[in-house]
């Protein structure tokens, strides 16, 4: 649903902001997303995000965002990215 949409729109745009605070002098692109969608959240709820790299590359960049919902402590999705330099 609509809800699966937003919560991949929200991960893409944390990780391409994650790699643009690097301040590397290349542009760097999504070659690929995946999602696992553990629990679902509900209209109003507060979620909150973390992005981790987990390997920084000369050309690529692999990264990790996990989606939270603090109020239950529960894990509701985690996307991994791979970002490539265009050189």
């Amino acid at each position: 649903g609509t809800g699966k949409h937003l919560t991949a729109g929200i991960i893409d745009d944390l990780i391409g902001a994650t790699v643009f605070t690097l301040d590397l002098s290349v542009p760097f692109t999504t070659v690929n997303n995946n999602i696992d969608y553990f629990a679902p959240a509900k209209e109003g709820d507060l979620i909150t995000a973390e992005t981790t790299i987990i390997k920084r590359g000369r050309m690529i960049i692999n990264l990790q965002c996990d989606i939270m919902l603090p109020a239950k402590e529960r894990l509701i999705a985690r996307g991994y990215s791979n970002m490539m330099a265009l050189k």
